[in-house]
């Protein structure tokens, strides 16, 4: 049974055509666009957070080993999750059991979207309380994944639920250890190879985070950007900052925790995002310059808002949209395609349309989900001044684990369709025109992966979405580091001497 009723636009063939030419290389962010905030449009509604989240001043460093422990424990987490559906399994059973892609990253986002967090809760593992409700989607996504009854499925469930509850609980004890003794400060240990930064910490070697060289001189450029950012506030509200921009150690350590951080969450197509291309179009033609769902990974502009301020402040993230209530801009919205936080999304947009007091102007990026209320309500708005479609085979996305990757794009397992938002103000600023429209597409098509990317992506088993081929398996195609290097030579230097001495013989 398909989850979703999907949309079917006809192809025009500029996909194909795109994919097939050589990939012009861009620069992955753009710092010269900043959206600049103003007293009058804070993020939240107290002001204290305000001044928090708007970059006047930065969260204290997350514990690195806190963060390694958290990456431990959802992985753990995962690997219960399979054995529990085998262990309640019937022996007469015989329906094929999938593993459930994407299964606990949905459940872990509905959750979050539903219960209000203390500082006392984790950020990534759900804690349950014993009365908690069965999660139907929950249910619904480990059915369809097969090989379980409902009434397994459902214990499976509350099984799952006391697990996660005993690891938060687990975590938060070391969170508070780790902030009373400050092993915050743990050493972080950065290795550069040709093609990629080992990221790692001295008390455990074995779990390493991986990143490119682009991406790593990126978040370097937004951290030291985002501290400059902090000490000339300051300086204006007769303060002092706290921490040096040019310390590397505290830049390596708030690199380890947000690598970590979204290492943990998984979900790469949930982090996936339009191109390059797409936000330079988007910022020329429609002046945007915030994304309303990103990370500092996947981000284009300097700002932007994310899910993790205590991790994402210090590299220009505003907090989550939803406590972000501007009252006039241009800004681009491509949640994850989740139907309840594309709802909650087209609600908080509606409310912001109601308390604008200038010009206003959303492009809603979201998936040809027909059955969806957030699909429905944005065709349906008053706002919605353009909708344009774009069939599956004629765009991709910007992968969510692009970072870590040698391939930049992926398919797209949908068509995608942009809303276009605007009030009476906007619509006379930034007019939707046909050239506009036009250079979008082409832009969209400029992440449709090549012949070769695709063969790779095939090859290693990645998936797309819940339905497709598998995971991120996280296999180093090529290992160039410096022992690895030194080896291969002297590797060389033996099988040369051989070579001459077998010719000496001759």
């Amino acid at each position: 049974m398909p989850r979703h009723n999907v949309t079917s636009e006809s192809s025009t063939g500029l996909g194909s055509k795109e994919s097939k030419k050589r990939k012009i290389k861009r620069p992955i962010w753009d710092p010269n666009v900043c959206y600049e905030l103003s007293s009058s449009s804070p993020t939240c509604t107290s002001d204290e957070e305000a001044i928090c989240i708007s970059t006047l001043s930065l969260p204290s460093s997350p514990s690195c080993g806190v963060e390694l422990l958290r990456m431990a424990s959802i992985d753990y987490l995962r690997k219960q999750l399979t054995k529990l559906r085998k262990r309640r399994r019937m022996k007469e059973e015989k329906k094929e059991m999938k593993y459930g892609v994407m299964v606990v990253e949905r459940w872990c986002m509905r959750y979050f979207l539903k219960h209000v967090c203390t500082e006392d809760d984790d950020p990534v593992i759900p804690n349950p309380s014993d009365d908690m409700e069965i999660d139907a989607g929950f249910v619904l996504d480990l059915m369809q994944a097969g090989g379980n009854t409902e009434e397994e499925v459902r214990l499976v469930v509350k099984d799952f639920y006391k697990l996660c509850k005993n690891e938060a609980s687990a975590i938060s004890k070391k969170a508070k250890a780790a902030e009373k003794t400050k092993k915050s400060l743990e050493r972080v240990i950065v290795v550069r190879h040709k093609h990629s930064y080992d990221v790692m910490l001295s008390k455990n070697k074995k779990k390493l985070l991986k990143i490119n060289p682009a991406h790593y001189d990126k978040l370097q450029a937004m951290y030291t950007r985002q501290q400059h950012r902090v000490l000339s506030k300051s300086t204006e509200r007769g303060k002092t900052a706290t921490v040096p921009f040019d310390d590397v150690e505290e830049f390596h350590r708030r690199l380890y925790c947000v690598l970590a951080r979204y290492h943990s969450i998984q979900g790469h197509g949930f982090q996936a995002a339009c191109t390059e291309h797409v936000f330079e179009v988007m910022h020329r033609h429609f002046g945007v310059n915030l994304e309303c769902f990103a990370s500092p990974l996947n981000s284009f502009y300097a700002l932007h808002c994310s899910s993790f301020p205590d991790t994402d402040a210090c590299f220009g993230s505003l907090g989550s949209f939803f406590n972000f209530y501007p009252q006039n801009g241009s800004f681009e919205a491509n949640p994850p395609f989740i139907s309840e936080i594309m709802l909650k999304m087209v609600l908080h947009i509606e409310l912001l349309f109601s308390n604008a007091n200038g010009r206003l102007s959303f492009i809603v990026v979201v998936p040809g989900w027909e059955e969806c209320e957030a699909f429905q309500r944005l065709s349906a708005s008053s706002f919605t001044q353009k909708v344009v479609p774009i069939a599956q085979a004629d765009h991709g996305f910007c992968d969510g684990a692009s970072h870590q990757r040698r391939d930049r794009y992926r398919i797209s397992p949908y068509d995608t369709f942009f809303f276009f938002l605007q009030n009476e103000k906007a619509e006379e600023k930034w007019p939707i025109t046909d050239t506009a429209i036009l250079e979008l597409k082409e832009s969209m098509a400029n992440g449709v992966p090549s012949p070769s990317m695709q063969a790779r992506h095939d090859k290693s088993g990645r998936g797309t979405d819940d339905v497709a081929r598998g995971v991120y398996k996280g296999k180093k195609s090529r290992a160039t580091g410096e022992g690895v290097m030194k080896r291969k030579r002297e590797e060389i230097r033996i099988k040369n001497q051989k070579r001459k001495c077998a010719s000496r013989a001759a």
